[in-house]
């Protein structure tokens, strides 16, 4: 019977304490959000206040992780990225990182500044309004980098490649066209992407043999060449894409060094500073970024896309009653918890980011 009377002892004080931080951390929940406004046309706005909160935790900062979290197909993150990008143009971004391939960055870039003749952008219509938008910030004198650190897509390639030809006269063409025949010849479109890259891997050992001749014929468009033919990325989407997408944001920064402020955006499989070998946790212990990161990731719940079922498995600890703390705190739909100043307690969901972006029932 005593041994009974303990056992029942040590539970009751057990759950008392777990009891007693459940409403700790509601509490400092309740404390420590911001509410995200939803505009008449669903877009989402930022308060002043929230923006100065931003400003202050990117002090002395270089890069900003926004992970987008239950499904890329989440309208939701769509929603949160577009006014983030222009919070982060406003306030001095550099460089906007995307886990797409250099192509799709390229074709951006170029419809952005309107410096190709062939700048509609075919394969990416249904963002021709977003991309109007930075067209426009881009004209107000903000600059914008996009740079897309994935593997390499053979519709984006070509796309990025037809832009650069279309700056060219013909003689020059045919002339790059000997040594780089893909400036013309679009084969490679047939290739399943297995095949493609290591038709990629191929041409890229090319183009640094014939650079310094292609770098003539080129002349201004020879950075956006290079940039296409020199990704260090050629994992499948099953291998390692994190630690060549890290060495990839890292050239970049390296290469053009300074005090600016950059931008990822990535999944939320990526973007988890505490698991080691995601791109979130390599660029946190890399000398370049060491200290230097603020990190976003998305949580959200009852939610639905069209294409596939919403899932929230990189962020294994928003079950339970740990939860039943953020959704009972949250005084919105959609909010923003500031995660940092957390008690050590809650070590294990600090590391998971600086925030956490909490919504319900948002497709």
């Amino acid at each position: 019977m005593r041994k009974i009377f303990l056992i029942v002892l040590v539970l009751n004080v057990f759950c008392s304490k777990v009891r007693s931080q459940e409403v700790n951390l509601q509490e400092y929940l309740s404390k420590h959000q911001y509410s995200i406004h939803v505009n008449a046309d669903s877009s989402l706005l930022f308060s002043s206040t929230l923006q100065e909160a931003l400003s202050a935790k990117m002090k002395d900062k270089k890069l900003f992780i926004f992970g987008e979290g239950g499904s890329h197909f989440l309208i939701l993150n769509h929603k949160l990225l577009q006014v983030l990008k222009k919070y982060f143009i406003v306030n001095g971004m550099r460089y906007f990182f995307v886990e797409s391939d250099p192509g799709y960055a390229v074709a951006v870039n170029s419809y952005i500044n309107s410096s190709y003749l062939n700048s509609e952008l075919p394969f990416y219509k249904e963002y021709k309004p977003d991309f109007d938008d930075l067209k426009k910030m881009f004209n107000q004198g903000h600059e914008i980098t996009y740079v897309g650190i994935d593997f390499t897509r053979p519709r984006s390639f070509q796309l990025a490649i037809s832009n650069i030809a279309k700056h060219l006269d013909e003689n020059t063409i045919n002339k790059i066209t000997v040594i780089a025949p893909y400036v013309k010849d679009t084969i490679y479109l047939t290739y399943d992407l297995k095949r493609f890259i290591k038709y990629y891997k191929d041409i890229r050992n090319d183009f640094a043999r014939d650079s310094s001749t292609l770098k003539t014929l080129l002349r201004d468009q020879f950075s956006d060449f290079k940039e296409l033919l020199t990704n260090a990325n050629t994992a499948l989407p099953n291998g390692d894409r994190d630690h060549p997408m890290a060495e990839n944001l890292l050239n970049k920064l390296n290469s053009d060094p300074g005090a600016y402020i950059s931008f990822l955006d990535c999944g939320g499989y990526h973007s988890r500073p505490n698991q080691k070998g995601t791109l979130a946790n390599i660029l946190s212990k890399s000398v370049e970024l060491s200290g230097k990161i603020v990190v976003l990731n998305v949580f959200c719940e009852n939610c639905i896309t069209k294409v596939e079922k919403v899932s929230n498995w990189t962020l294994p600890f928003m079950k339970g009653t740990i939860l039943e703390s953020f959704s009972s705190a949250a005084k919105d739909d959609i909010v923003l918890f500031d995660l940092s100043e957390l008690s050590s307690d809650y070590q294990y969901i600090k590391e998971y980011g600086d925030y956490l972006l909490y919504a319900r029932n948002q497709n």
